[in-house]
């Protein structure tokens, strides 16, 4: 969890997929503060660290985003996750989402 000046602005990890410990699945949560000029920096360095050290206990890591969300979908390929399908209905809305993978070469 990210604790920015006292208040609860993102909370983030990497749970195992069921069944394949191969398989990490990352997920996140947070406000726009954790963006913002006075921490953006440090939001895209920490988290290219938590990607690093997920990737270390998990050869893949996948999961699925909105595909509506343009800024983030930027951040995951800056952080060099690939998209490799879209979804056009998934989810209990039946939203479209992007299918986002990241594979250790060396694994």
């Amino acid at each position: 969890m990210a604790d920015l000046e006292g208040n609860p602005e993102m909370i983030f990890g990497c749970r195992e997929r069921p069944g394949d410990p191969a398989v990490g699945v990352p997920w996140m949560l947070g406000t726009p503060v954790v963006v913002s000029p006075p921490w953006r920096r440090t939001f895209l360095h920490a988290s290219r660290i938590a990607v690093e050290e997920w990737q270390a206990r998990h050869p893949i890591l996948s999961n699925f985003i909105d595909a509506r969300n343009a800024k983030h979908i930027r951040w995951l390929r800056w952080l060099d996750f690939h998209f490799i399908a879209r979804h056009d209905r998934h989810g209990p809305l039946g939203l479209p989402f992007l299918e986002f993978v990241r594979i250790n070469p060396c694994a």
